[in-house]
């Protein structure tokens, strides 16, 4: 992901769209700007990107994937640098961000500005985030216009409005979902009994604080299926273990629509403290054709496209659908319609046409919509990392795999080399991921930004291959290969060391696991030990240069 610098004799950067952010959260804020992103582009108008180190993200890491891939796409450009930046509209997401963060934007020329309201000042431990009456004044001064306080839901809009100076907008402003990128056709029941999950990210505020609770709501007892996408650490320190009967995927291991797709019913309950701002993970899975059943006070937000019942009512509902078929299916297409409506991406144009009127390019040819879904190649994917040695022979081995590969494979480097640059004067595309030295991170902090890298870089690309080339795999790398088990995995290393040592290297790092030479049948690259038939350890056997291209010998 290249960021964009204009290089126009202007010294204004222009766009229709400036949307400024933390855009490394990983959560529901991240995701509904991807989307918004994508209904702008639908719809003609132009999106510029600014990054804000907020106080809500303390590690390290990149910007979220689903951003990342609509800036691929070129559904949005991200503006580094302090060169002037003229826009019709700001838009901020999550006041905690301005407030602590207003001094790294660019000077910004608008004629609206739209403080979207992601989440209360306070939260439920009594720690402030941020106050409004600052947030308003530093926008005031930092855009020259009087913002727009817009909530993105009914229970935000009364956390805040004491607060507000001058009022809020009379609509919320309610987060958006392409409903057909994430519609799962379900012909049937995924099991001889109800399939019951949810997915959110592991914190004690999304879950119930109440064993009975959490019993009544996703059973211990076998009667139904439970999944859980996110992790479920609240739920052992709540009940003391996590029931052997539930299927628990980490947050993060696995796309969202893939697992909803898995489901017979969603449901959200969290803790009774806690103020769920929107809840981006029920509407998804509401766009994916789920029943959701959630606490009542959801339905100022959701109206007639949930299904509302106190925790105790919760098996009685998924028994009765679960009988009866039909009922089932017309809550389902009754959701459709109702999140169509209220959630789909002709929402947010309109209200965008209320503020800056419509796209100048209205009429032209519009962009796809976006999806959750990673772009992947109609070719087979090659995904090649490196690390960073002394000169550039890691790189330079992974360049020959390459350009010696099948040719109707799709291939693409992520690099710890200062040099990786090079490869794109071979047409290939690059990331260039800074090392350990390069960062001064501590190694532990490193890794971790490490194997987010690389399993961002897988789940986008899909690729049927990765090699790594380098001395000892890191650390991540075995945890990405078993997020990712359908990709063939291959450690690649110069092939000087002796034969025994090489053997008992293999069989002491897990990092090759699942790896496979097949469909790198031009690349030279030969088994060496073989743990089992899913773990291969290989080495070139030469790296020469013919007259007229890099050769393995």
């Amino acid at each position: 992901m290249e960021p964009v610098r204009s290089h126009a004799p202007s010294t204004h950067r222009q766009v229709d769209v400036l949307m400024l952010s933390d855009l490394r959260l990983p959560g529901g804020t991240s995701h509904s700007i991807a989307e918004e992103i994508a209904a702008q582009a639908h719809a003609g108008w132009s999106t510029g990107l600014v990054h804000m180190n907020g106080p809500l993200v303390s590690r390290v890491a990149p910007v979220n994937a689903r951003i990342r891939e609509q800036i691929r796409r070129g559904g949005a450009r991200l503006f580094l640098g302090d060169r002037p930046i003229r826009t019709k509209i700001v838009v901020v997401r999550h006041p905690a961000v301005l407030e602590a963060a207003a001094d790294q934007l660019p000077p910004i020329e608008t004629e609206h500005a739209v403080l979207v309201a992601n989440a209360p000042p306070t939260d439920i431990d009594g720690h402030r985030h941020y106050h409004p009456a600052v947030v308003d004044q530093i926008a005031r001064e930092r855009f020259g216009v009087a913002p727009i306080w817009a909530p993105i839901g009914p229970l935000i809009r009364e956390a805040i409005a004491s607060e507000v100076p001058r009022g809020l907008r009379e609509q919320d402003w309610l987060n958006v979902i392409d409903v057909d990128a994430w519609h799962v056709d379900r012909p049937g029941w995924r099991s001889d009994r109800p399939v019951i999950g949810r997915h959110s990210r592991s914190s004690w505020q999304k879950w119930p604080n109440d064993p009975k609770v959490i019993k009544a709501v996703y059973p211990v007892d076998g009667s139904a299926i439970v999944k859980i996408l996110g992790g479920a650490r609240p739920v052992r320190d709540t009940l003391g273990h996590v029931p052997d009967s539930w299927e628990v995927i980490p947050f993060g291991g696995m796309d969202p629509r893939e697992f909803l797709a898995q489901l017979d019913f969603f449901a959200y309950y969290h803790h009774p403290a806690w103020v769920e701002a929107f809840g981006r993970n029920i509407l998804e899975a509401m766009a994916s054709g789920l029943p959701a059943i959630l606490p009542p006070h959801f339905r100022p937000l959701f109206g007639d496209a949930a299904i509302y019942a106190e925790a105790a009512e919760v098996q009685s509902v998924l028994s009765q659908l679960y009988a009866d078929r039909r009922a089932y299916e017309d809550v389902a297409v009754g959701a459709d319609t109702w999140v169509r409506a209220r959630f789909g991406y002709e929402a947010h144009q309109r209200r965008l046409s209320e503020l800056i009127g419509v796209p100048e390019t209205a009429g032209q040819q519009k962009q796809p919509r976006s999806s959750p879904q990673p772009a992947a190649s109609e070719r087979p994917s090659l995904l090649l990392i490196s690390s960073n040695g002394a000169g550039m022979g890691h790189l330079t081995r992974l360049m020959a795999y390459a350009r010696r590969a099948e040719p109707d494979m799709a291939t693409h480097f992520l690099s710890l080399s200062q040099a990786v640059g090079v490869v794109a004067q071979y047409g290939f595309s690059f990331e260039y991921v800074p090392s350990a030295g390069a960062t001064g991170l501590q190694p532990r902090r490193w890794n971790d930004l490490f194997t987010e890298r690389v399993s961002d870089a897988v789940t986008r690309l899909r690729p049927a291959v990765v090699v790594f080339d380098g001395t000892w795999p890191y650390k991540g790398i075995p945890h990405v290969r078993d997020a990712y088990p359908e990709a063939r995995w291959v450690w690649s290393r110069r092939g000087m060391w002796r034969q025994r040592i090489l053997r008992r290297r293999c069989r002491s790092r897990s990092g090759c696991r699942k790896a496979s030479v097949r469909l790198l049948p031009r690349c030279g690259v030969a088994p060496s030990a073989r743990r089992s038939d899913h773990t291969s350890c290989c080495w070139p056997s030469s790296l020469t240069r013919s007259a007229s291209d890099d050769a393995i010998r």
